[in-house]
């Protein structure tokens, strides 16, 4: 019994030490399309999370704002039906993310979204 209780504080030991290390955290396309949704829900908090310092400093307090209003923008195509992720292009701590979100009542829309990773983490970056 005591085997088995060491074996299980290990192994939730092991796991809490990957996720901290950032190990289960989404990769750049998963993170392009959380952001989407996370807009989409109006959830702007969540969306603010995924934006990478530079976004956060250069737009500050108006960011929110900036959200919300895309926010209503996806709800005004009839909110999101699909995105599909047709390519990831990752260079060390740079990526590209080629995407294609179909709204319910308009036609699709392909974007490129650059990314960075601060902390170990994807985060949209601006766009150059």
């Amino acid at each position: 019994m005591r085997r088995l209780i060491l074996i299980v504080c290990l192994i939730s030991s092991g796991l809490l030490l990957l996720s901290a290390c950032g190990f289960f955290s989404p990769g750049p396309g998963q993170t392009v399309k959380n952001f989407f949704y996370a807009v989409e829900g109006g959830k702007i908090e969540e969306a603010k999370g995924m934006l990478s310092a530079q976004i956060t400093a250069t737009y500050g307090a108006k960011l929110p704002q900036a959200l919300a209003a895309q926010s209503e923008e996806i709800r005004r195509k009839g909110g999101i039906k699909d995105i599909k992720v047709n390519s990831e292009d990752v260079n060390g701590d740079i990526a590209n993310v080629i995407t294609t979100v179909t709204f319910n009542s308009e036609n699709p829309q392909t974007d490129t979204t650059k990314l960075i990773k601060e902390d170990g983490i994807w985060k949209i970056a601006v766009t150059k």
